[in-house]
């Protein structure tokens, strides 16, 4: 009998259990062929707005886009919204790169690289445009109290704010209301291949875009706000899209809706106790962040007196697959991403594999 694959990776990570009925739907009704000029493909990008309307409680006046990588949704949110200064919440590499493109972009950004509540508190945040926020650093395992940047919101009313979601959707129950650009990409918790991201943008978004457009300021080409709204108004991209991704979207979507975010939401907290306790217990491997408050539970990264090498081919030799830890820490730790997609069999199976090593 062949060895079922599980890909635990944190992205992209293991597919959403319907998405080869689907791909071999959308090959069979010939959904790799239609223009995206076509009505069908304004079907499509019209109903996942509304689908992740639904799904995720954003707000009916705030815009979805299409794009192409989370990435780039650092890139949108930084050179359409600021024109001098940005100021970035860091907890990890990908909070560090964010900070990195406004310095590219020459926006003369600042940084918290920790998470400080009296620091938070006491911020004097009025010289700065757009707050930069990564909800889940992916290298860290840091998840971010949400509740810190809302508070903010609330004291700065004229802070725009931006959230890389990346690692987080659909499991992070965001307040969109307090927020201003959130983006993320569909190869983690939504289940997908990689190759599509989507940018959430709120009116105030929207509005300083344009303002800095009428400054003739550089707001970037056929992928700023105000052209990918034009597009948008239309059910359409300024430029082919990935419009394969676009439609298994719009069925794994569904399926979502129908299995329940809240039951998604829950079935998450209760595998990343398993996995957690697990790490707390043993002799070989321990949670990176002690801090309960601010542990990821989409991205677990653990410490491991085996180098991680060996664990993670070890683990691939049964069908398992994990991740190293991240840049210089490559060696020392081992990530395990906790998405929909992962089921508490597939979790067991994992920490079966990992006890080998105790």
């Amino acid at each position: 009998m062949k060895m079922k694959k599980v890909f635990f990776t944190v992205g992209p990570s293991q597919t959403y259990p319907t998405v080869q009925k689907h791909l071999k739907d959308g090959i069979k009704n010939n959904i790799l062929s239609i223009s995206h000029r076509d009505d069908l493909f304004h079907e499509f990008f019209f109903e996942n707005v509304s689908l992740l309307k639904k799904l995720l409680k954003i707000p009916l006046d705030y815009h979805v886009f299409f794009i192409s990588s989370g990435t780039e949704g650092m890139e949108l949110s930084i050179n359409n919204c600021v024109m001098e200064k940005s100021f970035h919440l860091t907890t990890g590499a990908f909070g560090d790169k964010f900070f990195n493109i406004a310095k590219d972009l020459g926006k003369n950004p600042d940084k918290l690289s920790f998470i400080d509540n009296k620091k938070l508190k006491n911020l004097n945040l009025s010289k700065y445009e757009l707050l930069c926020v990564t909800e889940n650093d992916t290298s860290t395992g840091i998840s971010f109290p949400m509740d810190q940047v809302y508070e903010i919101k609330k004291r700065n009313k004229n802070l725009l704010i931006a959230v890389d979601s990346v690692s987080s959707v659909p499991f992070g129950d965001l307040e969109y209301e307090y927020l201003d650009l959130v983006f993320f990409s569909v190869q983690k918790g939504l289940g997908l291949p990689a190759g599509l991201g989507i940018i959430v943008v709120s009116p105030k978004a929207i509005d300083k875009a344009n303002k800095l457009l009428k400054l003739k300021k550089d707001i970037g080409s056929y992928h700023n706000l105000p052209t990918l709204l034009s597009y948008a108004k239309k059910g359409e991209t300024p430029e082919t899209p990935n419009v394969l991704s676009i439609y298994l979207l719009n069925r794994v979507l569904k399926d979502m809706l129908i299995f329940g975010v809240d039951r998604i939401r829950k079935e998450t907290l209760e595998k990343a106790k398993i996995i957690y306790e697990f790490l707390e217990n043993n002799s070989s491997f321990k949670p990176l962040i002690k801090d309960l408050h601010i542990r990821s539970q989409t991205t677990i990264v653990a410490t491991t007196k085996k180098k991680s090498k060996d664990v993670v081919t070890s683990l691939k030799k049964r069908g398992i697959f994990i991740g190293s830890g991240y840049g210089v820490n490559k060696d020392k730790h081992i990530r395990i991403g906790n998405f929909p997609a992962h089921t508490l069999e597939d979790v067991k199976r994992l920490i079966t594999a990992l006890a080998e090593f105790i």
